[in-house]
């Protein structure tokens, strides 16, 4: 578009394909309002920002995308108390301890007892709220537009079982008698002890996030989304470490072409400086 291009005043132009994994997401292009020849650091420079560029835009899809996945579940629990309804496997499987409300939520004599009341506020406890961690022995495998409908469902208990994305490597048995805690948390690795009587599945309520990947006793183990959006892992009867870090091979990559392109762009003046010195000598 030569016509619209001079009018915006651009002269020389420089084209940097934007890819993760091979894939291209986009293009960056710089533009110059006086007519230019990009040396090879300049290029270098471009294709660090275009990866960089890249990276961000691939991370933010997917938080987008985790985000959407609680933002549904935390609609299924407002659309529930909107009808009237309490959303108690929802509550109980995000480990609410305590229910806020702006007016009278619950009844005296009920489950929920009444800790504090100031003006329109109250606050409830929840004596069914579930742990951080915890062990079931039934699952369903379903398809993610059937597990948020799943959850709001009279007969889903999340204490006892998890809905899960794909069939678990192994098979529950039982949860009756497996214990979990977690022993080290962090905001990019969690350390969880676990005892399983017989095999079953630890569920562990924290948001499922692609990027997290988990260990079983030092071998690396998927983890599978729970309950639309949280994490499990199958366990063998025994006693457990499971550690779950945070490792993005996409950050990894993402630096290390950084770190050469911004190496190759600082070595290409010092080059040039020696080529020019040998000329005039």
């Amino acid at each position: 578009y030569p016509e619209a291009a001079a009018a915006e005043g651009i002269v020389s132009m420089v084209s940097v394909p934007m890819s993760v994994k091979g894939l291209v997401i986009g293009v960056m292009r710089l533009y110059t309002g006086k007519k230019r020849k990009f040396d090879a650091g300049e290029l270098n420079f471009a294709e660090a920002l275009a990866a960089i560029g890249a990276i961000a835009i691939e991370n933010a899809k997917m938080y987008e995308s985790v985000k959407k996945d609680y933002q549904d579940v935390m609609n299924a629990m407002f659309a529930s108390f909107n009808e009237g309804a309490y959303p108690a496997a929802i509550v109980n499987m995000l480990n609410v301890k305590y229910i806020l409300s702006l007016f009278p939520l619950f009844r005296e004599g009920s489950p929920f007892p009444l800790v504090l009341r100031q003006g329109n506020a109250s606050i409830y406890e929840n004596p069914d709220a579930l742990p951080r961690v915890y062990c079931v022995d039934a699952y369903r495998v379903l398809p993610k537009g059937q597990a948020l409908a799943a959850l709001r469902a009279a007969d889903f208990d999340p204490s006892r079982e998890a809905i899960v994305s794909e069939e678990p490597s192994i098979r529950p048995v039982s949860a009756a008698g497996s214990s979990a805690r977690i022993v080290e948390y962090g905001p990019n690795a969690i350390a969880i002890a676990a005892h399983a009587e017989q095999p079953c599945i630890l569920v562990v309520s924290e948001i499922a996030y692609p990027d997290w990947h988990a260990t079983v006793d030092g071998l690396e183990t998927p983890i599978l989304t729970a309950n639309y959006c949280l994490r499990a892992v199958p366990l063998d009867r025994g006693d457990h470490e499971i550690r779950m870090r945070f490792s993005s091979g996409v950050l990894r990559a993402s630096l290390i072409i950084s770190i050469v392109c911004f190496a190759a762009a600082a070595l290409v003046p010092a080059v040039q400086g020696i080529g020019t010195a040998k000329r005039k000598g």
